[in-house]
């Protein structure tokens, strides 16, 4: 049986409590989260890493009007002549993907009229940053 894709993998999530509950598609996000946390998982375990974490954080900015999902990995990073091709549909590095993990994040993103970045981070893994608009049920009662 092969083993677990998060075995030795220490995943932290941060959640800024001015967020709340924010309106979205509960299960358009669950796949969001579930193909970033995959890839990030697969990214360290190929490359060897020792020290694998993933950090996800939520905050609410409230001056852009915005919640922020960062999810961080403590990977090899993306390379820069991959970078702007990760978001295609059918492109991928792995010798057994299909393409579309990522491809669905960005369709995800965009369905939800947010913006996804990515960039690698100082310490050289990669970083997802997701910012969906805060439509709140705080928001809301106000209206």
């Amino acid at each position: 049986m092969p083993p677990n894709r998060f075995d030795d993998v220490v995943i932290l999530i941060e959640t800024d409590p001015r967020v709340g509950v924010v309106l979205v598609d509960p299960a358009q996000i669950q796949q969001l989260l579930t193909n970033l946390f995959f890839n990030s998982a697969d990214a360290m375990r190929d490359a060897g890493c020792r020290q694998s974490q993933i950090r996800l954080r939520i905050d609410y900015l409230a001056a852009r009007g915005v919640v922020s999902l960062t999810l961080a990995d403590t990977g090899p990073g993306i390379p820069d002549d991959v970078r702007h091709h990760i978001f295609e549909p059918g492109f991928t590095t792995k010798s057994d993907g299909h393409g579309f993990g990522l491809s669905t994040v960005f369709r995800i993103v965009q369905n939800h009229n947010g913006f996804i970045f990515v960039e690698n981070t100082p310490d050289g893994g990669a970083q997802f940053r997701i910012q969906l608009p805060a439509q709140t049920t705080r928001a809301l009662s106000a209206a």
